[in-house]
């Protein structure tokens, strides 16, 4: 080459390699803008995922309480105390900050702990009570306060609210992971969330969360800055490095665009992870919430055999102490006569336990002609040990000498059973009266016993189902509510019913037992 011609020859390479630094610059630049921005939306569609799935397991469990007998239990009956411990260990037992039961006119029975306090004036809180008492779960974000709503069900009617309610701050912290500026505003603007405020440039991403009343907005954590282009152009005003620099930096941009989608693969596997902790966690919290109720019931089932032996065993004693007085005044006769009642009383108790056996398999037992008379008789001794103060209380007009189709232990124990709860409806009042009546219907061949009270009568709320167990209009421990599904279970066995039937003229409870009836026929023989 001319020496001459090396410089403009110079000149007109410097010029072709800084025309085609600026065209590949620019697509360089616009492919990393274009790359940089799929890369954000993807970074905010995660941490949107990840906040839900926190925002989810509390939701879970917030219908899960609701759900829960005990809370079901407490709604139905406020003052149960077994319903106050339940509700109690369910709120021990899950990590929320505060758990609320109100009942259908939105005033509460039960806060825990006894400091939190809830706004129903606040028109969010107003509307989720309102989507809750329509049978929907509903939703309010109160300042930093999430707080879920959810509807307690009894026989398909919404009876009560459950309200739980926990700090945003727990379902935000997987966020704190982000390499991008993470923020969270509700649609006020207000800002109830950012990681940090080190995002550079002015390109952000909004994600509006309509259903959690609330927007995510995410901003890129680094970009190139306006001095890093300017001494990229300087680096590339000789043409020999033009091409060699151009080379390096979409090397180093490749690298960092591994190195961030590596990056990303690791966050996911730490969502992925924490979601799968907090799942074992909420699945733990449910098993123990089973296990806790699963040994309520058999308490309840232990004391309520313990009441149904206690009638024979009191009258066991009874009749010991007086044998042994009778020894002592030489009454040799009378005292023989208190021991075969023990006797007696003993097998009664074999008996029951092997109906209550036969409750629990559901296996039926033989039935036989009974004469009414020496069960009902058997049924007002067994009443009159435990409360000798029901003698003036009590009359018996049924025809001592009908026949019936039963089992005598079964019957003497149903009859026992609706007396004392009769006389625990009226003992304290003035003049309290219990009558057993009977009568004979020969058409259809069954005879209608009716006991019938003058005390408050059954509170309507509790009238539909009062034959399930575990449902009682009294707290003590004789009131677990399992007398009366007993009493059922043992008329079906003996094909007879029991019934309440309401409208009485005493505006009392009024029972009513239909068995079969044993045709009157010339009696050759006692069959009692």
């Amino acid at each position: 080459m001319n020496p001459l011609l090396m410089p403009f020859g110079f000149l007109i390479s410097l010029a072709l390699g800084l025309a085609v630094f600026g065209v590949t610059g620019t697509l360089d630049r616009r492919a990393l803008e274009q790359v940089e921005q799929q890369r954000l939306q993807l970074s905010l569609n995660v941490q949107a995922a990840s906040f839900r799935g926190n925002l989810e397991k509390h939701r879970q469990g917030a219908v899960l309480i609701a759900r829960h007998p005990g809370i079901i239990a407490l709604a139905s009956e406020p003052r149960s105390g077994a319903g106050q411990r339940v509700a109690k260990q369910l709120y021990a037992l899950t990590d929320i900050d505060a758990l609320m039961i109100l009942d259908s006119e939105g005033m509460p029975l039960l806060i825990e702990p006894a400091r939190s306090k809830l706004d129903r004036d606040d028109p969010e809180i107003a509307q989720a009570i309102a989507f809750a008492r329509a049978g929907s779960l509903g939703r309010a974000l109160i300042g930093n306060d999430y707080l879920f709503v959810a509807p307690v069900f009894k026989d398909r009617a919404v009876i009560a609210i459950a309200v739980s309610r926990f700090d945003l701050g727990e379902a935000t912290s997987p966020l704190d992971l982000s390499t991008d500026e993470i923020r969270l505003l509700d649609f006020d603007g207000r800002e109830l969330y950012a990681n940090f405020r080190t995002g550079v440039g002015q390109r952000t991403l909004t994600l509006p969360l309509q259903d959690l009343s609330m927007v995510m907005v995410a901003r890129p954590g680094r970009a190139l800055s306006l001095s890093e282009w300017g001494g990229r152009a300087i680096g590339f005003a000789a043409l020999a490095f033009a091409f060699a620099l151009l080379i390096s930096q979409l090397f180093a941009r490749r690298q960092t665009l591994l190195q961030t989608a590596r990056r990303q693969e690791e966050q996911a596997r730490l969502l992925e992870d924490k979601v799968a902790e907090r799942t074992q966690e909420l699945q733990d919290a449910q098993a123990s919430v089973v296990q806790a109720g699963k040994l309520a019931l058999l308490g309840q089932v232990a004391a309520s055999i313990s009441h149904e032996i206690n009638q024979p065993l009191g009258a066991i004693r009874n009749y010991a102490e007086n044998a042994s007085a009778f020894i002592v005044r030489g009454k040799h006769s009378r005292a023989n006569e208190n021991l075969e009642r023990i006797v007696s009383q003993t097998d009664r108790v074999s008996r029951i336990v092997g109906n209550l056996r036969s409750f629990v398999t559901g296996r039926s037992q033989e039935v036989q002609p009974v004469r009414l008379g020496p069960v009902v008789e058997a049924a007002r001794d067994g009443v009159l040990s435990r409360f000798p103060a029901a003698a003036e209380a009590l009359s018996f007009e049924a025809d001592p000498k009908i026949k019936v189709v039963a089992g005598a232990v079964r019957l003497e124990q149903v009859l026992y059973n609706l007396l004392v709860n009769a006389w625990l409806a009226v003992g304290d009042r003035d003049a309290p009266r219990i009558v057993l009546t009977s009568e004979t219907a020969v058409a259809d061949q069954t005879v209608v016993l009716a006991i019938e009270d003058n005390g408050p009568g059954v509170p309507e709320a509790l009238q539909e189902g009062l034959f399930d167990a575990f449902v009682s209009t009294r707290t003590e421990i004789e009131g677990l509510g399992l007398g009366l599904a007993i009493s059922r279970q043992f008329m079906e066995t003996m094909g007879g019913t029991l019934e309440l039937v309401t409208g009485s003229s005493q505006k009392g409870a009024r029972f009513e037992l239909t068995l079969p009836l044993v045709p009157p026929a010339p009696e050759t023989k006692e069959d009692s």
